[in-house]
């Protein structure tokens, strides 16, 4: 059940009008293409959805409004949140509170419009911001747009068989303000000599897009979320929350009774020094958060662009942490001058040669 006096407000409020509470749906649906489907009508561009009738649900209305007004079939997902804009119909004469819920939604389907003034568009989420006629539709998408980011460090392609909790007091420390936390994927090797191990690394480990071979990998997944205050035409940041939820893969091996001490302890040497590295790729991770945190954290401006200018921060701060990535990698040859080469061998890197 909603706080409607929690939820951010848009519109003017005339102290002397009185007004009727409508509860009202609207759904960001997006297509293949990342674009979100509008409605334009002789009156503006919106987004699919109206008034709640009867004793429906917010769900059950955008369903029957997306196909009214777009002939769209949708399935409504996961995301939601509200907010209360005030305003004024000439057509029926009436101060309205509108109790806005918004919903996110894929296609499941199509139909036959029945609305015929109302013409379904497709744009971009940063233009659709800057096109609907109500700001806190254009709230709404900024809020949408901001769910989910993802920072992939290493190889996208994950090769590993469990993930339990680490206790490295190193893998678990992230900068004031974000929220992280870091697990740990094994996928066990075999073998009672160096060769036979290094074979299994490169048969079980993680693969890269072009099919190569590595030792070890870091994923840093980041998702941030904010509320958007309006201020007049201008809207801020507030509450902002970021959260890092690494997992790095790492190979495990259990030393047979016979193994050579000498390969025992090479193999922890390695290890120490595999873990060291990917503790590095998430740090990077770490940092872009916290200055994703800091920006959008201070960010002001006119609510209609607040989305694109949002959007603008954060590509820029991802995109610098992709490079500081790569950059890191070469400069420590993808970890061998952090002691993750096996066995131990002057100039070997992380990455395996073709076998």
């Amino acid at each position: 059940m909603c706080d409607w006096r929690a939820a951010p407000v848009f519109g003017i409020s005339n102290p002397t009008a009185q007004y009727t509470i409508r509860p009202s749906a609207y759904c960001l649906i997006e297509d293949e293409r990342r674009r979100i489907a509008l409605v334009r009508t002789p009156v503006g561009v919106f987004l699919p959805g109206g008034g709640i009738e009867g004793d429906e649900t917010p769900t059950e209305a955008v369903v029957r409004e997306a196909l009214e007004e777009c002939g769209l079939v949708v399935r409504v997902g996961p995301w939601t949140t509200h907010a209360v804009h005030f305003v004024f119909s000439p057509e029926d004469r009436t101060h309205y509170e509108k109790r806005c819920t918004f919903v996110d939604a894929t296609i499941a389907g199509a139909g036959s419009p029945v609305e015929l003034d109302h013409e379904l568009v497709w744009m971009a989420p940063e233009t659709a911001a800057a096109s609907v006629a109500h700001e806190s539709q254009a709230w709404a998408i900024t809020t949408w747009l901001s769910r989910v980011a993802l920072v992939l460090c290493a190889v996208v392609s994950l090769g590993a068989c469990a993930t339990t909790h680490h206790e490295n007091p190193a893998l678990d420390t992230y900068p004031a303000g974000v929220s992280g936390m870091t697990d740990v994927a094994y996928y066990d090797v075999h073998g009672r000599t160096a060769a036979e191990l290094v074979a299994e690394m490169r048969r079980l480990g993680p693969k890269s897009a072009t099919g190569g071979s590595f030792f070890g990998e870091a994923r840093s997944p980041m998702q941030w979320n904010w509320r958007t205050r309006p201020d007049g035409s201008m809207c801020y940041a507030t509450d902002v929350r970021i959260r890092v939820t690494a997992l790095i893969t790492l190979p495990r091996w259990t030393p047979p009774p016979d193994a050579p001490p000498t390969l025992v302890a090479q193999w922890k040497q390695f290890l120490d020094g595999l873990e060291r590295h990917e503790v590095g790729h998430k740090d990077i991770s770490g940092r872009a958060a916290r200055d994703i945190q800091q920006r959008l954290g201070g960010l002001r401006t006119f609510c209609s662009s607040f989305a694109t200018d949002a959007r603008q921060i954060t590509d820029a701060i991802v995109a610098r942490s992709r490079d500081e990535q790569t950059r890191y990698d070469a400069a420590t040859r993808h970890g061998a001058t952090q002691g993750a080469t096996f066995p131990p061998r002057p100039g070997s890197a992380l990455p395996l040669p073709p076998p």
